[in-house]
């Protein structure tokens, strides 16, 4: 993530915080036990790539994995420290881990990825810090979604598919 990344997320942190906080509430919900069968078992050590609030390093957690989370956001690890204070969390940029190469045998990236500027960086990044053998696993959102509306209950691509933009979309839901 650059600077101006890791200040947008900053700006919206208590925002993010609130939504993935309260259970039911977004899509995580409904697809991550599908995500976390596909997270290879727990290893010797797992990093959490954009961990954002912590959410996903606790549940990798309960399932036996010794996870550090790293996030480019200082209040999203306050947040993260707060929830899980026997977890381990630093600031840091995905395209630039504070790690030594070789450090995890598991690396998650839980909607992370579609938000790094650096994409090319963050990967390379994330390869560095693998062990031999290691495991990337990823989830992305789709892109579809930002590229059409709802009309009368259909879906209508409105927007070229496979061009770079960036977007910002205003979602609110029950205040």
């Amino acid at each position: 993530m650059t600077d101006n990344a890791a200040q947008d997320w900053e700006e919206q942190a208590r925002n993010w915080i609130a939504w993935a906080r309260k259970p039911d509430f977004d899509s995580y919900w409904r697809y991550r036990n599908e995500f976390f069968a596909l997270v290879p078992p727990p290893g010797t050590a797992t990093v959490d790539i954009g961990c954002g609030e912590g959410r996903v390093s606790r549940d990798l957690a309960a399932q036996g994995h010794t996870v550090t989370g790293v996030d480019a956001a200082p209040t999203m690890i306050a947040a993260a420290r707060e929830a899980d204070p026997k977890g381990t969390y630093l600031q840091g940029d995905a395209a630039d881990l504070p790690f030594e190469d070789g450090s995890f045998d598991v690396a998650v990236a839980y909607n992370t990825l579609m938000d790094v500027t650096d994409l090319p960086g963050s990967i390379h990044e994330a390869a560095r810090v693998l062990t031999p053998g290691g495991r990337l696993c990823i989830s992305i959102t789709h892109p579809i979604v930002n590229t059409g509306t709802m009309v009368d209950g259909t879906f209508v691509l409105d927007q070229p598919y496979f061009e770079t933009r960036r977007f910002t979309d205003l979602v609110e839901r029950t205040g």
